[in-house]
């Protein structure tokens, strides 16, 4: 079962919007942290990993690619992205593509491997 769910961030300032995709069927406990003072506001959503105990926030991810290092880059929506390993699985295609990682969090693509049909990336 793959689920889409959309959340909105919105303060006085700027709005956020981010996509985040459940890969397997589950329950999923995501916590909401809201801070608010002199007119400030923090907003975090996060999760607990349940082999490690560690508090990690829900960050936005997106593989995008283009025929041209210069773009115009797409949402490669057929990813598999798996945060706990940092690798993203994507079926081979017949041209030469150029890959980004996209999110709110600085990541950068350090391998990539063609195996079998598929293209593997690990990132960090």
């Amino acid at each position: 079962m793959r689920c889409r769910k959309i959340a909105r961030i919105a303060t006085l300032h700027y709005h956020s919007q981010f996509d985040f995709v459940v890969a397997t069927n589950g329950i999923y406990k995501f916590r909401l942290l809201q801070e608010q003072q002199d007119g400030r506001a923090l907003l975090q959503w996060y999760w607990i990993n349940p082999t490690t105990g560690a508090r990690d926030l829900v960050r936005p991810l997106f593989l995008e690619s283009a025929a041209a290092v210069n773009g115009p880059y797409t949402a490669e929506t057929t990813a598999a992205i798996n945060p706990s390993d940092k690798t993203v699985t994507i079926a081979r295609s017949g041209n030469a593509r150029f890959y980004r990682l996209r999110s709110t969090t600085a990541y950068k693509i350090s391998s990539i491997a063609s195996k079998g049909n598929s293209i593997l990336m690990n990132y960090q």
